[in-house]
């Protein structure tokens, strides 16, 4: 386009390797006369996978995400990862499961009840209790050392002797007026349930 305030040297670059493509143009205009639903399936058919955050406060996205991807493609996280450590890895598509990534950092869970302590107690991996909420805690070897990520996780499971989770939320994102602890994820679900319960009123 040649409105697009793009640098001249970018211009020159691209323009030899950009054609027209009527048809390719014909099957995205009529992809999009048929709504938008399914349509990332319907513009890429071999379309399987599609790898994106789906946890934390992106989960708020996985709905409409899922209706254009359409009923065929899975959704996929690969990893739960900050930049101090990679903490969990998908098994499985469409899953908000993790696997503790054991050896990208060494490993210490704060109990929740301890969290607001001056020095908290920890337990190790082995000792995580199953429906329960934790801090994470990482050692790495690029030098933290008992290091808080404020990331909190609900223990779901074992893979083998390894602890399965899901991420809860982020210390400091919980409504806390009146002693009611409401997490993010908490929030976006009452939304999302009084949103419906409008919509379908109407």
């Amino acid at each position: 386009c040649p409105d697009l305030n793009l640098p001249a040297g970018t211009r020159a670059a691209l323009s030899p390797i950009l054609r027209p493509n009527p048809a390719r143009a014909e099957t995205v205009a009529r992809a999009f006369g048929h709504g938008l639903d399914a349509i990332l399936q319907r513009l890429w058919p071999e379309l399987r996978v599609l790898c994106s955050v789906t946890t934390g406060s992106f989960a708020a996205t996985v709905p409409r995400l899922r209706a254009l991807l359409g009923p065929d493609v899975s959704l996929f996280s690969g990893t739960y990862a900050a930049s101090e450590a990679v903490i969990g890895v998908q098994l499985e598509l469409d899953s908000e499961h993790y696997t503790l990534a054991n050896g990208s950092a060494y490993f210490e869970f704060v109990p929740m009840a301890d969290a607001d302590a001056a020095q908290p107690t920890t337990v190790g991996p082995g000792d995580l209790e199953l429906g329960h909420e934790y801090e994470v805690v990482v050692t790495t070897a690029a030098g933290l050392y008992r290091y808080r990520l404020g990331d909190v996780i609900r223990v779901t499971g074992r893979q083998g002797s390894t602890p399965r989770f899901t991420f809860s939320y982020r210390l400091g994102t919980v409504l806390d007026l009146l002693g009611e602890k409401t997490t993010e994820a908490q929030a976006r679900q009452a939304i999302f349930a009084a949103a419906e319960q409008s919509l379908g009123s109407d």
